[in-house]
């Protein structure tokens, strides 16, 4: 399978797999991964890479397009060649084609000051975009058969990757530190690393006692807390799910203002 140049980027709105490195990791390792582990959950090829010189910071690419070159490879022969780290470029953005997906996009986001890039996989949310009051039953299958893809893939990333922090939604944006310090929600899906939440592991028993035990999964490293309404047979509702997200912005925000 070939994906074509014109057909690099998905059509109408988004859902987005966000991972908000830990203080530890390198960027590029943890962008490595989740283009990885994106790879081995569907059938898929990969020819384009977007790279910059190495000595440039990413930040620079915003200002500087010029600095950005789009790479073609064989990705029928070795998908990774461009993800080495002795060579005197830097890989920032992936491009993989799936034939059932379409295109998927790995790429980092902006930082503030002395935050890390977030790094994203992006791809068409398809029915998920759509109100589920309005799905048909097709729609219906559609959407959990997505979902279901989407969940294992953010699953896999947050075990090989251990973020600090992590978010799959529909068309939001992960929040940095200091946007979840100020009020801002994390939303959709949601990834706490036990770092984080550290004195507050207690707070997941909570949860699982006001929600339901499938409101919260264990990681080897962290939490899930899913609140996807129409998939998860919780105790999470329209009507309390402001007070359950609110629930984690504090838990993270703890942990964030402790660091």
């Amino acid at each position: 399978m070939n994906i074509d140049s014109e057909k690099l980027y998905p059509e109408g709105s988004l859902l987005m797999l966000s991972i908000y490195p830990a203080a530890h990791e390198n960027d590029e390792h943890v962008f490595r991964e989740l283009y990885r582990v994106v790879r081995e959950h569907v059938e898929s090829s990969a020819k384009y890479v977007d790279v910059i010189p190495r000595e440039h910071d990413y930040d620079l690419v915003y200002e500087h397009s010029d600095l950005m070159a789009r790479m073609e490879f064989d990705g029928s022969r070795d998908h990774e060649l461009p993800f080495r780290e002795d060579t005197e470029y830097r890989v920032v953005k992936a491009y993989v084609g799936t034939e059932r997906l379409g295109p998927v996009i790995i790429t980092y986001e902006p930082a503030d000051g002395a935050e890390r890039h977030p790094v994203t996989a992006y791809l068409a949310d398809d029915v998920l975009g759509i109100p589920d009051e309005l799905w048909s039953e097709e729609d219906r299958r559609a959407a959990a058969e997505l979902h279901d893809w989407a969940h294992a893939v953010f699953s896999a990333a947050c075990t090989r990757t251990v973020p600090r922090y992590a978010q799959l939604a529909s068309e939001t944006s992960l929040p940095l530190p200091h946007e979840i310090l100020a009020g801002q929600r994390l939303d959709g899906t949601v990834y706490l690393s036990k770092e984080l939440i550290d004195e507050n592991l207690s707070f997941t028993d909570s949860l699982r006692v006001e929600y339901g035990a499938k409101a919260v999964e264990e990681l080897s490293h962290g939490f899930i807390f899913d609140d996807w309404l129409p998939f998860r047979e919780t105790g999470i509702t329209r009507e309390n799910y402001r007070g359950y997200a609110e629930k984690i912005r504090e838990v993270a925000a703890t942990g964030l203002s402790d660091r």
